[in-house]
């Protein structure tokens, strides 16, 4: 729309806010010593490594145990698992 068919109130409406730049956004944190970024970044560096050898260990134990659970219905000869002459894959 041409300016001149605006009413006062749309003009203001579409005007661009006139508000002062914003400076530059203030550290949510005060700067580090080179030290205390190293203990913080070996911090992480630990946790995540603590974090992947948790959950490596969590699958290993499952791997484990599924491996003896098979090994349990073999033996024991369960008529649920593994019939003779039946493939264990889905029709």
């Amino acid at each position: 729309m041409p300016p001149v068919v605006l009413t006062t109130s749309d003009a203001e409406a579409q005007a661009q806010p006139t508000a002062p730049a914003p400076t530059a956004a203030a550290p949510t944190h005060p700067a580090m010593s080179g030290m205390e970024r190293r203990h913080e970044r070996r911090a992480a560096r630990r946790a995540g490594r603590e974090e992947r050898r948790s959950g490596r260990e969590e699958r290993r134990e499952a791997r484990r145990t599924a491996r003896e659970e098979r090994r349990e219905a073999r033996r024991g000869g369960s008529s649920l698992y593994m019939k003779a002459g039946e493939t264990t894959k889905q029709k």
